[in-house]
């Protein structure tokens, strides 16, 4: 019981979130507004969870008629006297509510306001053989299955036309959508009767499929549980009904029910679920917590088919189709209330969401029955289409909505006073904002502040300190001499700049001149890297530092690269020669140049002998110049490929011995990597002792 009154109370906090939500939405929408005269003001949209609103406005002479129905569109504000007008608007809503009803024979939609009982309209569906409908909690969207050209027609109520087709498995019947609105589900029967059927989940958002599942064979009804974590799908031909977990999106079970089942309905407090079951004439009540069949109400001589609750889920209603019946059931007791007369040949049944009323689709009649949800009498029965179906929650509304009341303040022609003459030039370097310069605005008659727009290149500030591309000086009625700060961007490039400030408040404006504003160059310092080679080695590729770009730029903003130049060779002497710099430009640079140096190292000699006897003289295997390169890597191996001597860099030569150890005289080989790429030097050397 307790889970049962948790399901309950997550339905109607879903419910009471929408409302809030359009609410919200109502009011800003309906929000009280303030303009001059010859301003345009803002539509105002009374829509909202289906309401209508007809209006009165008490001061028809600011452009707004003195009554109206639906949607306020925007008008030209009028007002020529000397005072401000304030006109009040009071906006009366006017219940609405429909039903859809899916006349399979004709391809189309007929529309009853569940107001009037009567039918308002006709909406061509698109598909062919619309059998199942749907509607969207918030009325906007209606969702049909078209059993023989297999899709799901998505319809705008508000337009009352078919939007898009969505392609779904083959042969669709029964479609429910997910409480919050983002999934539909869509049974489908499948191509071969003994074959599994499908369920599509569709994503509301962009009407695409977004999985397609094998459930049981011929799957004809959906439902969704109230906490919309679980759906459940009637296999017609395989007397079972799968759930499938809709956050996971697999199904978790099967039951077993009765023969043919085809209506499923899931009580609104989340405990049971229920099954029609055509051939066996019974009606089966499954335990949604352990997903058992506690109950089955044999229903005798009857062919049950389309099913549905009360609001309250206290009644059952369920189509009685071989006697043209709808039969009433107590769901505690499990006993029917009353079999109530309607149609011929009786397919689909559905609530109003107040439970006000119930609507009976009769397929071979053509008709509608629609019956008291209180008293369970017959109130009327009206024409349709040709075979009305509708198999789901086809009905929308009625809607209760609010009054609202709100105010359209017309001041009369606004007056902007700009300031005397151009304010003072401004001067800076590119990639620093300029020293601020101000000016005063006021005005008169102005209804929602006075919007400040500088021109390109410039920003705006009501404090001095923090900049926009645009400000507004906020009052209305009279605004005193108010400051305004502008300055010159740190993006804004070099050049001259000119041009008007614009002052605007609705349809008035004024113009304060701005002349011979300057950003100058930001110096671009580029140095070129210093580099080395060897005697003979082709010269380096040069490259550069960069000191001075401002606003995040780099090499990108140049219009054309730094050019090198030096005066070396490959048959250049050793020596340090200079590296030049030259050709880069850029329109916002003043480029200043730093040379670099080149060094050629001389030739590497490598002797090929050394006496190691500590007589002082030739005791060391001097490699001259290869101190010079501190990452030159020195092997030496003896006769037998085996490695004596290893150094990283050389700035201590070998000594003829291996770890400690002195070596033998005789021949060594050795491999020196300089490490720049150049080819590694080999040969041998020679200890003599």
């Amino acid at each position: 019981m307790i889970c049962a009154e948790i399901n309950i109370l997550k339905r109607f906090f879903l419910i009471s979130c929408l409302l809030v939500c359009f609410s919200i939405h109502l009011g800003r929408a309906q929000g009280s507004q303030t303009v001059s005269n010859g301003d345009t003001t803002q539509t105002v949209v009374l829509g909202g969870l289906g309401c209508l609103y007809s209006w009165t406005n008490d001061k028809p002479g600011i452009g707004l008629p003195a009554t109206g129905t639906g949607d306020i569109a925007s008008f030209k504000a009028v007002n020529k006297g000397t005072t401000p007008i304030i006109a009040t608007i009071t906006a009366t809503p006017i219940p609405t509510g429909f039903a859809y009803i899916a006349d399979t024979d004709d391809n189309a939609i007929t529309i009853i306001s569940t107001i009037t009982n009567t039918v308002v309209g006709t909406i061509p569906n698109g598909g062919v053989s619309p059998v199942g409908v749907t509607v969207s909690l918030d009325g906007k969207r209606v969702y049909t299955s078209n059993v023989h050209d297999n899709t799901v027609s998505v319809i705008d109520a508000a337009n009352r036309k078919v939007i898009t087709k969505i392609p779904v498995a083959v042969s669709p019947n029964g479609i429910a959508i997910s409480p919050d609105g983002t999934r539909l589900y869509v049974a489908s029967l499948g191509p071969v009767a003994d074959k599994p059927g499908t369920l599509s989940i569709i994503n509301t958002a962009t009407n695409k499929v977004i999985q397609t599942l094998s459930v049981g064979i011929k799957s004809q009804g959906v439902a969704v549980s109230p906490d919309g974590q679980k759906v459940y799908i009637s296999n017609n031909g395989g007397s079972s009904i799968s759930i499938m977990d809709a956050t996971d999106q697999f199904v978790t079970a099967n039951i077993g029910v009765g023969a043919y089942p085809f209506g499923i309905v899931a009580n609104p407090n989340g405990a049971s679920i229920y099954v029609t079951n055509e051939s066996s004439n019974s009606i089966s009540v499954i335990n949604s917590y352990n997903n058992k069949v506690t109950t089955t109400i044999i229903i005798n001589n009857s062919f049950p088919y389309g099913i549905t609750t009360s609001v309250d889920g206290k009644k059952l209603y369920v189509i009685d189709q071989r006697n043209s019946a709808l039969m009433v059931y107590d769901t505690d007791k499990d006993t029917l209330l009353k079999k109530i007369p309607v149609g011929f040949l009786p397919v689909a049944v559905s609530s109003t969401p107040d439970g006000r009323e119930i609507f009976v689709t009769n397929s071979d009649s053509n008709t509608v029955t629609i019956i008291d949800g209180a008293t369970d009498n017959v109130i009327t029965e009206i024409p349709a289409g040709n075979n009305p179906n509708s198999f789901g929650n086809f009905i929308f509304g009625p809607v209760s909505c609010s009054p609202v009341t709100f105010t359209f303040t017309v001041y009369p022609s606004a007056v902007i006073t700009p300031p005397p003459g151009a304010v003072a030039s401004l001067n800076t370097i590119y990639g620093t904002a300029s020293a601020p310069t101000t000016f005063n605005v006021s005005g008169t008659n102005i209804a929602a502040g006075i919007l400040v727009t500088p021109p390109p290149g410039f920003e705006v500030s009501a404090d001095g300190i923090t900049f926009k591309n645009t400000i507004t000086v906020s009052g209305s009625g009279t605004i005193p001499p108010t400051p305004v700060y502008i300055r010159l961007l740190a993006k804004t490039p070099v050049g001259t700049y000119s041009g008007n400030i614009v002052l605007s408040s609705g349809s008035a404006t004024a113009n304060v001149a701005t002349t011979n504003n300057i950003v100058k160059p930001a110096p671009l310092t580029i140095t070129a890297d210093n580099k080395a080679k060897n005697y003979l080695r082709p010269n380096p590729v040069f490259t550069a530092t960069f000191a001075g770009f401002v606003n995040g730029e780099g090499l990108a903003q140049l219009t054309s690269q730094p050019v090198f130049t030096t005066a070396a060779t490959t048959s250049s002497g050793a020596g340090q020669y200079p590296i030049t710099a030259s050709g880069a430009a850029s329109p916002n640079y003043t480029i200043f140049y730093v040379d670099g140096i080149l060094t050629i190292y001389p030739v590497i000699i490598v002797p090929n002998a050394f006496t190691p006897n500590a007589d002082g003289i030739n005791d060391l295997w001097d490699i001259k110049y290869l101190q010079i390169y501190t990452n030159c890597v020195v092997k030496v191996y003896n006769r037998y490929g085996q490695q004596v001597y290893q150094s990283i860099g050389y700035s201590k030569p070998w000594d003829g011995t291996a770890n400690g150890r002195i070596l033998p005289f005789g021949t060594y080989y050795y491999a020196i990597d300089i490490g720049d790429g150049s080819k590694p030097l080999s040969g041998y050397v020679q200890i003599i002792r």
